[in-house]
């Protein structure tokens, strides 16, 4: 489900558009983690640190578990559970908790996650052509999130597709401030049931490098369901991974989210957060995003890796608008340190730069 998947990553490099977790042998050391008795539960808690021109500095705390949701399975990926809570000094704060189950030799993929975030942001309000100012705004969210995955393949296919729903409650509370004043807004609900296909055929579901993986969605924004905006969302997602040298893995990525019907300004999609870096300001949304970037991994010594990526992306907010000059690429590098051996399971750190704009963001995980 990409709302669920991107929410958390959302929130680690603060960027909202409410869309879809990405990816340390602890050994009983290093890191700030624990291996249980006969190692049938790993924890880790790490800090979380970074900076960016909007929200400036940023920290909080990640605490996560692996697992085997039953131990005489070895064909499902170890399961995760975790919870988080971060600051930033210009008053951003939030906690969340969210689970990523495989069961049944992976024939079953469950995700869960809910919490609370009050986001201060920016958006470039722009009534005529060359001209503009940035408009603050917070916004409060309450969400929670969950999905159901039934593979549709034999388990003896290396081939997976997997059918399932998804349903999603949250409540988007927005005051714009203008020239010292602050307007409240009515309550957003964003309330969504969905459909859910995705194909994946990686050999590694946390560190994979070899194989593709394509999500798609449908969410229905009815009125039904509380929603005083009633529109629909498609995501599809499509990654590839290559290792073209035994030191270098080559991902790349193609993502496309786009609004039909009445979409409300906390839907809309905004360029920047992991599907293209190098945004942090805001300054480009609307209710379709089009993007699609590359990946170089690199292995540089034993649990240290460096990445360099580059990407381009667009939003409208209608498909007619689409224009070449509004084109916004990304490039920049990273590290990333292995903090769970076994699981191929690591953190780091990126900088980018785009187009009069740039972005640093901590990851849990690789971006995609």
């Amino acid at each position: 489900m990409q709302s669920f998947r991107v929410a958390i990553i959302l929130i680690i490099v603060w960027g909202l558009s409410l869309n879809g977790f990405s990816q340390f042998d602890m050994g009983g050391g290093g890191f700030g983690g624990k291996d249980t008795s006969s190692k049938k539960l790993k924890l880790a808690g790490f800090p979380y640190l970074n900076y960016d021109r909007t929200q400036e500095f940023m920290y909080g705390a990640v605490v996560m578990g692996m697992f085997r949701f039953n131990k005489e399975d070895t064909i499902s990926p170890k399961s995760i559970v975790g919870a988080m809570g971060i600051g930033t000094t210009t008053q951003t704060w939030g906690a969340v908790g969210f689970s990523m189950l495989y069961l049944n030799e992976d024939k079953w993929r469950t995700m869960m996650f809910g919490g609370y975030f009050s986001f201060n942001y920016q958006f470039f309000w722009s009534p005529f052509p060359e001209t503009g100012a940035f408009i603050k705004y917070n916004t409060g969210y309450t969400m929670l999130s969950g999905q159901l995955l039934r593979r549709i393949t034999k388990v003896d296919n290396p081939r997976k597709l997997y059918g399932g729903v998804h349903g999603m409650y949250a409540e988007a509370k927005t005051t714009f401030s203008i020239i010292d004043t602050n307007i409240k807004t009515a309550p957003t609900q964003l309330n969504n049931v969905g459909l859910d296909f995705d194909y994946d055929s990686r050999n590694d579901v946390y560190y994979p490098d070899k194989g593709f993986f394509v999500e798609s969605s449908w969410d229905w924004y009815a009125d039904w369901l509380g929603n005083r905006n009633t529109f629909n969302k498609i995501h599809l997602s499509v990654n590839n991974y290559q290792r073209i040298h035994k030191r270098i893995i080559q991902a790349s990525r193609f993502h496309t989210s786009f609004g039909v019907g009445s979409v409300p300004f906390e839907g809309q999609e905004i360029i920047g957060q992991t599907d293209i870096r190098g945004y942090s300001e805001g300054k480009q949304r609307g209710n379709q995003l089009f993007a699609l970037q590359t990946e170089s991994r690199i292995q540089i010594w034993k649990r240290i890796s460096m990445v360099a990526f580059a990407g381009i992306a667009t939003t409208t907010y209608d498909a007619s608008d689409f224009s070449w000059n509004n084109l916004w690429p990304g490039a920049g590098g990273g590290i990333r340190v292995m903090v769970m051996k076994e699981e191929k399971f690591n953190i780091g750190l990126d900088v980018a730069a785009g187009r009069d704009d740039w972005s640093m963001s901590f990851t849990m995980g690789e971006t995609f």
